[in-house]
């Protein structure tokens, strides 16, 4: 095979997953839109406890919208121990982690996600003056990016800040050679250029 008919095929398959990642960053949205219409906010970056200490990831809290299958993986997580005790630790390999992963990720560990939210003040999802965290516009406008190997375990309440570059810095950790996807502020899924601008921006917005 031609080194021509090898690129070509790589572009392909590149292609096929930016198409499959698209998808699963809408199924997301669903699920964090399904966790709002029943609570009436959107889920709290991170369950704290009495110190402030964050103790539990918003990724466990929308598993439940994921389907009949996760919510019963649901049920059966303690939020009465810390995320990674013996029987948490336990649940771990049974989520169906392609949820929460870029098909482009080679490099992640078993259990790391590459979907992950802005936490800072420059990001969309942070504290309105109810306490609970929601979709509000900052500098970033996001609400979901992705980074490759991330490093951090999906039952982890750990997640990532808007860098001071703005859009164009979350570009430098995509999965993909030449774009980020992201969900927007409106719940839109959106993929951004290497200079940080829109390229392509979903018909749905899932948070309005």
């Amino acid at each position: 095979m031609s080194a021509y008919a090898v690129n070509w095929v790589m572009v392909q398959r590149e292609l096929a997953r930016v198409s499959q990642c698209r998808g699963r960053l809408t199924q997301l949205a669903w699920a964090i839109r399904g966790y709002h219409e029943e609570f009436g906010v959107f889920p709290p970056v991170a369950i704290r406890d009495q110190t402030g200490r964050p103790v539990h990831s918003w990724r466990v809290l929308i598993l439940p919208y994921f389907g009949s299958e996760m919510e019963e993986l649901f049920g059966r997580y303690h939020f009465d121990e810390p995320w990674n005790s013996k029987h948490n630790a336990r649940l771990a390999p049974e989520i169906q982690l392609d949820r929460l992963r870029c098909p482009s990720d080679f490099s992640a560990a078993p259990s790391e996600v590459s979907y992950l939210a802005l936490t800072d003040e420059n990001g969309a999802w942070q504290l309105d003056r109810t306490g609970n965290e929601r979709s509000n516009a900052g500098t970033c406008k996001f609400v979901i990016v992705e980074m490759r190997n991330s490093g951090i375990h999906w039952m982890e309440p750990r997640d990532v800040k808007c860098p001071e570059s703005g859009a164009k810095g979350l570009i430098e950790n995509s999965p993909h050679l030449t774009s980020i996807h992201v969900i927007a502020a409106d719940g839109a899924v959106e993929s951004l250029d290497a200079d940080g601008n829109r390229a392509y921006h979903g018909p749905t917005r899932y948070f309005d």
